[in-house]
């Protein structure tokens, strides 16, 4: 089930559904075990790097960053921004949860400039694995803590629901902010 829901999310983002995958992954945290997002979230990095390879190769061979624009919150300066952070140093990429833009103009940007696929792979697959283990394990603990409740999971469903709302919010509402 597990390895189908890191592919749903992998489709989400394909299709242009703007959706992070810790709301998946995070799911997992409050009402399964650690085990098994350590297993979803290694799975969600193996399915983001795939979509990533076809933005990587769609723009290696002449694509254009124009239908990126089409994404919902992404805009023209955001990805003229991921040109900067690269041509900094392409170690910026391992940053990229804390500077808000979605990770896919990364990959846009790598292919563009004919960066090694290799050193994409293995910079992606870091960029997004420690995101995935810090929030997923912070999910995870605050579950641990309030695990004397877990019998209302009604209740945790609400929760969960509402706070990823919140995030949601607060994400667009930084977007905007920042860069429009």
């Amino acid at each position: 089930m597990f390895y189908f829901l890191s592919f749903l999310w992998w489709f989400a983002e394909w299709s242009l559904f703007f959706i992070i995958p810790d709301v998946i992954l995070t799911y997992i945290a409050f009402f399964y075990w650690i085990k098994k997002w350590l297993k979803a979230s290694l799975f969600a990095v193996l399915w983001a790097i795939l979509w990533w390879s076809l933005i990587y190769f769609y723009a290696k061979f002449g694509g254009d960053y124009h239908f990126l624009e089409k994404i919902p919150l992404i805009n023209e300066k955001m990805i003229l921004l991921v040109k900067t952070y690269l041509s900094e140093s392409l170690t910026n990429i391992v940053y990229w949860p804390l500077n808000w833009i979605p990770y896919k103009i990364y990959a846009w940007w790598f292919g563009y400039e004919n960066i090694s696929y290799l050193k994409f792979i293995f910079l992606s697959f870091i960029a997004r694995i420690w995101r995935f283990v810090l929030v997923v394990f912070i999910a995870w603990i605050i579950w641990k803590i309030f695990n004397k409740y877990k019998k209302y999971k009604l209740f945790w469903h609400i929760v969960f629901i509402l706070v990823w709302i919140l995030i949601y919010w607060l994400y667009t509402m930084k977007i905007l902010e920042v860069y429009y």
